[in-house]
């Protein structure tokens, strides 16, 4: 933002040119921040899932399931349903903003 405003300044721009340019910047580091927070929480969570699962040496394969609306990547909606060893889910599940999940599966082979 500092930048923003000397950039401003020797411009000889105004306030409010320089809160337009300090918004954007605000804005997108606001965006950048939310993303971050919600995959890394998703991650986290999964992650803890999978280690759940582990510790009661019961589960050995899970299903896929997304969130099932109109904003779920094709590539994720494609997986819904599949069935996974526990060892080897997709790694869909640790991208940006992904809402997918993972239940135990306890269906056939």
């Amino acid at each position: 933002t500092l930048f923003a405003v000397q950039e401003s300044m020797l411009a000889g721009e105004g306030i409010p040119q320089m809160r337009k340019k300090i918004q954007l910047i605000v804005d997108g580091a606001k965006h950048n921040a939310d993303t971050l927070a919600r995959t890394e929480s998703h991650r986290a969570m999964t992650q803890a899932i999978k280690q759940s699962y582990r510790d009661t040496r019961k589960v050995k394969k899970v299903k896929y399931i997304t969130a099932g609306d109109d904003v779920v990547r094709q590539s994720h909606a494609a997986l819904n349903g599949h069935i996974f060893n526990l060892d080897n889910t997709p790694s869909d599940l640790e991208e940006p903003n992904c809402r997918c999940t993972i239940v135990a599966y306890f269906g056939g082979s």
